[in-house]
């Protein structure tokens, strides 16, 4: 079933204007009577049913509400650029797997470098693909991606009462599993580009509170380590059940 967001909560009549409306009429041809899914601004979802079609507006009707599909932790994920389009698929991967926001930032071992102009083509490009992961994975929000930052600016953009881990090569003595047991409610996972993180990035990291993770006896690649990551902790809190 096809799902659709809404910028408010949701009511008994709802209308779908722009791009939601022409999705409707002209992409999938949906005729009235048909049987949509919709969520609201809360992450309530429900089932709706199209009243009628104009040009540029569906009316549709409430019918229920659904159980949230939403994962019982929070968990970010703070990805350093990647090259190529490797970024569009840990975007839409991880909107699937239950991301609650994404913040790309750039570190000291990022090939790509952007300009102010390309970085918000870019987080536009990438918001747009997290809306369309939403949509097909049946989610009950819309994950936001951030603006692009550096990596000393991130910390300011963290929830306080948000633990933070990053996944590091050089860490041998500190699992997934040791950290979880002393916190479950909510993380921000940090994963770095195809060379890593500096070894001063993460000592300042260890200065904000953080700790950091070995992802075992395997070097995986960026964007292979933060979906495995994200599976372990949607795993191990309940968000995989």
């Amino acid at each position: 079933m096809r799902r659709f967001f809404f910028a408010s909560a949701l009511s008994e009549k709802m209308i779908f204007e722009g791009e939601d409306a022409h999705h409707i009429c002209n992409v999938l041809r949906l005729p009235v009577g048909s049987i949509i899914g919709v969520a609201g601004s809360d992450g309530i979802s429900g089932e709706a049913k199209i009243l009628s079609i104009t040009p540029h507006s569906v009316l549709v009707q409430l019918r229920n509400l659904t159980p949230s599909t939403e994962p019982p932790v929070a968990v970010w994920l703070v990805q350093a650029l990647t090259k190529g389009e490797k970024m569009d698929w840990i975007v839409e991967k991880a909107v699937e797997l239950g991301v609650a926001g994404i913040i790309p930032i750039m570190s000291e071992h990022c090939v790509v470098r952007y300009d102010e102009t390309k970085c918000e083509r870019r987080r536009q490009r990438w918001q747009n693909i997290a809306s369309s992961a939403a949509k097909q994975s049946g989610r009950g929000k819309v994950p936001p991606v951030f603006p692009i930052c550096c990596f000393t600016d991130v910390f300011a953009k963290i929830p306080g009462e948000m633990a933070t881990m990053m996944l590091y090569e050089n860490e041998k003595s500190r699992g997934f599993r040791t950290v979880l047991n002393a916190h479950k409610d909510s993380w921000a996972l940090f994963v770095g580009p195809e060379g890593g993180f500096s070894s001063a990035e993460t000592e300042e990291f260890k200065k904000h509170g953080g700790c950091t993770v070995g992802m075992g006896p395997r070097i995986l690649r960026t964007e292979t380590a933060g979906l495995a990551a994200m599976t372990i902790v949607m795993y191990e809190c309940g968000g995989l059940e």
